[in-house]
């Protein structure tokens, strides 16, 4: 989840960049059935920040756009009636035969406010990143996209990086907030990403 950029300039920034999951370091919600070949999430965008700065501090935003390829499998029950719509637990994972694989293209845009600070090679951020949440679609009794939108997750997060043009290098720590009801609307809680970045300046000609 791209979440926060300090801001290395005046005015703007432009960037794309790349995101991948592998399935190990994903968490099963309750009563969620593997997805067979245990295929990674992963992303492409780009992303646009607009701030200013004061000496060693900036403020500004980021409006980030990422095209996420998310795995998918559409199980069917095949079970006993008097169960049908619960949870697949356990030996009742057997009574759910799988209907459909396959991946899904979903384009989730989000954006953040933030402070940075920057001070000799010492290049950081906090903020707040407004997410919106895609989450599995459950039981139906009728085919549906396997995925939909839920509400929206605010995200503290810290960046801390080091400068040394033109290569960033730094780490990013967040707690999302705001998903699933069966989790009472926190979300998936604590997150960290360590990041690569080359930063040059367009200059006009």
């Amino acid at each position: 989840m791209p979440l926060m950029r300090p801001i290395p300039t005046d005015l703007l920034e432009l960037g794309a960049h790349g995101s991948y999951s592998a399935h190990a370091w994903s968490a099963r919600g309750y009563g969620v059935i593997e997805i067979p070949g245990d295929g990674p999430l992963w992303g492409l965008g780009g992303h646009v920040t607009l701030g200013k700065r004061w000496g060693w501090v900036g403020l500004g935003g980021t409006l980030d756009g990422t095209v996420w390829s998310v795995p998918y499998a559409r199980w069917a029950y095949d079970g006993p009636a008097e169960y049908a719509g619960g949870y697949a637990l356990g030996e009742a994972v057997a009574w759910y035969a799988l209907e459909e694989q396959g991946r899904l293209g979903v384009l989730r845009v989000s954006g953040t406010v933030g402070t940075s600070f920057h001070v000799g090679l010492f290049d950081s951020a906090v903020g707040l990143a407004f997410v919106p949440d895609i989450r599995n679609r459950g039981f139906t009794n009728s085919p549906v996209p396997p995925v939909e939108w839920g509400g929206l997750s605010l995200v503290p997060t810290v960046d801390l990086g080091l400068l040394i043009a033109p290569v960033r290098v730094g780490v990013q720590g967040w707690y999302a907030t705001g998903a699933p009801a069966a989790t009472q609307r926190l979300a998936t809680g604590f997150g960290v990403r360590g990041q690569v970045e080359v930063r040059e300046t367009l200059k006009r000609p």
